[in-house]
């Protein structure tokens, strides 16, 4: 589980997200009711905004130091 604020990882592609597998977030809200999900506000390589998306624990991980 993942907490507010934690850098996290799109690790797979998500039919209802249209970003690459690898792009970065921060998570914003955390949802814990079944399924657990996580409000992700993305960013690209240079910080511009991408978009805030409702994500499923399952295709998040976190960021590697």
């Amino acid at each position: 589980m993942f907490n507010e604020y934690d850098i996290v990882v799109l690790k797979k592609r998500n039919s209802a997200i249209s970003l690459p597998p690898g792009t970065e977030g921060t998570v914003l809200i955390v949802h814990t009711a079944h399924p657990l999900t996580y409000e992700v506000e993305f960013v690209n390589d240079v910080g511009e905004y991408l978009g805030v998306y409702t994500v499923p624990d399952a295709d998040l991980m976190a960021r590697s130091p």
